[in-house]
């Protein structure tokens, strides 16, 4: 309880071990719906240089958004 449920905003091997997780879990729906050679591209970037927060911010934002949709939709599965 109290753990961070987001990476931090500069820590570049959070947010790739992120983006992996999501990569690795991600919904059939959300699969057919995100490019995923181009996920996996910006992945392999950013564990080769690094997270610039100013140019990467979309990264993060979109990587966020693709991780909560991912959640609430695995959530629905459940059911």
């Amino acid at each position: 309880m109290g753990e961070r449920q987001s990476p931090s905003r500069n820590n570049s091997s959070e947010i790739v071990k992120t983006m992996k997780q999501i990569d690795d879990e991600l919904h059939p729906l959300l699969a057919d719906m995100i490019d995923r050679d181009k996920w996996r591209a910006k992945i392999d970037q950013m564990e080769k240089h690094g997270f610039d927060p100013e140019a990467n911010f979309q990264i993060r934002r979109h990587m966020l958004a693709v991780k909560w949709l991912n959640v609430w939709l695995n959530g629905l599965s459940v059911a």
